[in-house]
C-alpha cells in the first residue's frame, strides 16, 4: 500500500480528534446572562383594578360603592338600554402604577359588571418610562400564559 494514500486516509480523522481535544481542554468563559430588571411594584399589574370577575352582580362587589351619573353622546350609545350604570368606590380605589386613580368606576350592564374605567395621572417627565415598564410586564405575563 502506498504510504501517501495511508497518510491521507488517516489525516482527516486525526485532525478531527485533535480539534475536539483542543476544544475540550480549552477554558472558554461564558458570560452570565444579564440580570433581570428589578420587579415592578405589584400595582403595575392591571389585575389589581379587577376587584371582582366580569359578570358579577353589584351585591358581590367587595367595595362600598355609590352611583355616578355618566353622560355620553348619543352617537356612542346604541340605545339607552345599553347605557351602563356606573359606580365609584366610597373609599380608596386600588392603586395602579403606584398611584391612586383620579377616577375609578365599575360599570354594570343589565345588572352585571361589564366594564372598569380607571384614570391614572402620570408625571409628564416619567410617563414614557412608566408606560414602557408596564407594557413590558404585561407582555411578559402574556407570554407565560
Amino acid at each position: 500500500m502506498n504510504c501517501a494514500l495511508l497518510h491521507a486516509r488517516w489525516a482527516a480523522p486525526a485532525a478531527a480528534v485533535w480539534m475536539l481535544a483542543a476544544c475540550a481542554s480549552s477554558k472558554h468563559e461564558i458570560a452570565p446572562p444579564p440580570a433581570p430588571p428589578p420587579p415592578l411594584d405589584a400595582s403595575y399589574d392591571w389585575h389589581v383594578l379587577l376587584v371582582a370577575p366580569f359578570g358579577s352582580v353589584l351585591k358581590d362587589i367587595p367595595l362600598a360603592l355609590h352611583e355616578v351619573l355618566v353622560f355620553r353622546d348619543e352617537a356612542h350609545s346604541a340605545s339607552p338600554a345599553d347605557d351602563p350604570e356606573c359606580y365609584a368606590a366610597d373609599g380608596a380605589a386600588p392603586r395602579f402604577m403606584t398611584r391612586s386613580p383620579s377616577s375609578y368606576l365599575l360599570c354594570f350592564n343589565h345588572g352585571k359588571l361589564s366594564r372598569i374605567e380607571a384614570t391614572v395621572r402620570l408625571p409628564e417627565n416619567d410617563t414614557a418610562q412608566i408606560v414602557a415598564d408596564a407594557c413590558t410586564m404585561w407582555m411578559l405575563e402574556r407570554q407565560t400564559l
